[in-house]
């Protein structure tokens, strides 16, 4: 018993210096979504359809036209923020913005379905039809099927823009600081 009093007296104030040494940033926070020492890579999903396949028609014009939930995890490291933009590049007028959203905090993974209150700090920019929020796939008869490019950007910086702002002008603002692009298409119409 004598012996253990010393050592258990060693230990104690051995955790004790460490924890006093110990910088709060040299612990790996399990929660924090930025962590440098994460190699996994940066992953953006769709459930409700894999990349190249048909978006359900409860996404579109042709039914309730709510957005879809989306996730992505292990954001690169330096990000400060995400920007999403939904384009149809098949559209007869050109590129057709159907969703803009930027900065996105780097804290938020997710956005669910029919998403109506955006997280703090995010703001929607302006669709091709001049609305803010989603406009679903809605491709003119005739018109073939149209893929539908959702876009996911990390990036570095927020963005100083106002919402209601032109995914051109987001495009314009973002373009030095993108760390990292995700893409998943979608694909509707025929």
């Amino acid at each position: 018993m004598k012996m253990l009093k010393p050592l258990l007296s060693f230990l104690l104030i051995l955790s004790v210096g460490f924890f006093i040494n110990c910088d709060k940033e040299d612990i790996p926070d399990p929660n924090n979504n930025n962590d440098p020492t994460n190699t996994d890579p940066f992953a953006f999903t769709i459930p409700a359809f894999d990349n190249g396949t048909e978006i359900p028609s409860k996404y579109t014009c042709d039914g309730s036209d709510v957005s879809p939930e989306l996730k992505w995890e292990n954001p690169p490291t330096g990000t400060k923020g995400f920007c999403i933009i939904m384009v149809d590049p098949d559209a007869y007028t050109g590129t057709w913005i159907h969703w803009v959203v930027f900065n996105i905090p780097v804290t938020t993974l997710t956005f669910s379905e029919n998403i109506n209150t955006l997280p703090t700090g995010a703001s929607y920019g302006t669709n091709t039809w001049g609305n803010l929020g989603y406009g679903g796939p809605c491709p003119p008869g005739g018109t073939g099927e149209h893929n539908y490019n959702f876009h996911l950007y990390a990036v570095d910086i927020n963005v100083n823009l106002s919402s209601g702002a032109t995914a051109t002008e987001i495009m314009t603002a973002i373009a030095d600081h993108i760390l990292e692009q995700k893409t998943i298409v979608g694909k509707y119409g025929g």
